[in-house]
């Protein structure tokens, strides 16, 4: 048998995926005036995404995540999409494609950037853990000096 590429095998994967297994279309819309100092921009679209929990059950449980686009600003120059993963711990990929700031002018011209709230941050629902008490809690997000400080206590 003769070996096959990487793509090769990807676009056979693909060719044999069940027609049920496409995703629906993302329902874009304005997004919500939440950022303060910062109007909303009718350009830019927000949408929420229902996923899977574990991907190796994709009929189990779901949660939802947030995204963001911002469509070139040059359509007619327009290279592709660029998928922008936010930094963090907490960064929300939303809000930076919303405030459009973290991107060179070259990119806004000619790539559609699109983000997301990794789970937990801002809009994106966070993992719902079943309380065990045989297992420890989620390391917490510390947003204050505070919250350091009794962490640490």
């Amino acid at each position: 048998m003769k070996a096959r590429g990487p793509a090769a095998v990807l676009a056979g994967m693909l060719a044999a995926a069940p027609a049920s297994a496409s995703a629906p279309p993302i329902a874009w819309h304005p997004c919500a005036d939440d950022l303060p100092g910062v109007p909303v921009d009718p350009a830019v679209g927000c949408a929420t995404l229902t996923l899977p929990v574990d991907w190796a059950e994709p009929r189990g449980a779901t949660f939802e995540l947030s995204v963001a686009r911002r469509p070139a600003r040059k359509p007619a120059q327009r290279v592709g999409k660029l998928v922008f993963g936010p930094g963090g711990p907490g960064d929300s990929g939303v809000e930076r494609v919303r405030r459009g700031d973290r991107f060179s002018d070259e990119l806004l011209d000619r790539f559609d950037i699109v983000s997301f709230d990794p789970r937990g941050v801002a809009r994106s629902a966070a993992p719902r853990c079943a309380p065990d008490p045989t297992v420890p809690p989620p390391p917490k997000l510390l947003t204050s000096q505070a919250d350091f400080d009794a962490t640490v206590a």
